[in-house]
């Protein structure tokens, strides 16, 4: 496959896979142990696909994986193995019902919270773009361990988050306070956050994102290279479509990343 392969008219594949892992963000959310940084509602970026870690469960250890290789959502328990072939039009919540039913088959009370997932809305699902789509994860993801490697500092692990449906990791500088929506004030760590998006209200197309935090007015000045832009519509941040990192290749992406971070990281040190 084609480094960074076109993610073009595959809206019904994306809004199944972003359906169906946030049932296994549910399911994770509510069996395994918390954690401060949220990662134990993030998946892990696999080979086959979006992973849980292991978890506990009472009747012993449980994972789930959305293999977008062989096209189906593989529960793995004491009992046994059980999978859900993903082309099956299921909505995320009969694939949360059925896996409950599976996990139970196999000796496991699965109980996720249900807003967490809750969504009738028809799927639809084509092979050859979901595995488009772990592709381009997979080649994000490479760009983002050359970045990790190069930043110093506090760089947090790249964890897959399904509400959002993105692929993250985030570097952390000195202590801030911040005034919050409702006027108080709140303590924080700086940061900048590093990640792809398969678009949203703010911006539809698929994108890659670096947003600093606190976001400072006088970095929309600053040069970035080129297709890149600072963005304050949404979010406080900066912003690159997918689609030219597909055309350009990986140095775009890579330039993008540490240009950012060299022109905002110094007034987030400590």
């Amino acid at each position: 496959m084609d480094r960074f392969p076109a993610l073009v008219d595959w809206t019904a594949t994306r809004d199944t896979l972003h359906a169906y892992s946030r049932v296994a963000g549910a399911i994770q959310r509510k069996h395994a142990d918390s954690v401060p940084d949220w990662s134990h509602v993030g998946l892990v970026l696999a080979d086959n696909g979006l992973v849980t870690r292991p978890f506990s469960t009472r009747r012993g250890e449980v994972a789930l994986e959305l293999d977008l290789q062989r096209h189906r959502l593989e529960l793995s328990a004491p009992g046994g193995v059980a999978s859900i072939s993903l082309d099956g039009g299921l909505s995320g919540s009969e694939l949360a019902d059925e896996l409950i039913r599976r996990g139970e088959a196999l000796g496991v009370r699965l109980q996720p919270e249900p807003e967490y997932y809750e969504n009738d809305r028809p799927t639809g699902y084509h092979t050859a773009k979901a595995e488009a789509y772990l592709g381009a994860l997979h080649d994000i993801d490479a760009v983002f361990s050359a970045v990790q490697a190069e930043l110093a500092g506090d760089v947090t692990e790249t964890r897959f988050w399904p509400h959002h449906f993105d692929l993250s990791f985030e570097w952390r500088g000195k202590d801030v306070t911040y005034q919050a929506t409702d006027g108080s004030e709140k303590a924080a760590r700086a940061s900048i956050g590093f990640g792809f998006s398969t678009g949203d209200s703010g911006h539809g197309a698929p994108y890659l994102y670096a947003n600093p935090f606190p976001f400072e007015s006088e970095l929309v000045d600053r040069p970035l290279p080129a297709h890149a832009s600072w963005y304050t519509d949404a979010w406080n941040g900066s912003l690159l479509p997918y689609a030219s990192v597909a055309e350009s290749g990986e140095q775009l992406l890579y330039d993008y990343f540490v240009t950012v971070f060299q022109e905002a990281a110094p007034s987030l040190s400590a």
